[in-house]
């Protein structure tokens, strides 16, 4: 799946996604957050991965975690 695609998924996830969606999108993030080699690529997957740490918790009361 095209980054592009994954971003469409992550999107999805945080304005309606399920459990599964969201730790999905959770995860992925996690994994590009690793892989960054540039500070601004590392805060702009944090920033998303802040956004669905949120919507899993208001949503199902856990952060993903």
């Amino acid at each position: 799946m095209t980054r592009f695609k994954q971003l469409k998924e992550h999107d999805r996830a945080v304005k309606s996604g399920t459990r599964d969606d969201l730790q999905t999108a959770i995860d992925y993030c996690q994994m590009r957050i690793r892989l960054a080699t540039m500070k601004h690529h590392e805060k702009h997957w944090s920033k998303l991965l802040r956004e669905a740490e949120q919507a899993m918790l208001e949503r199902f009361g856990t952060d993903g975690t």
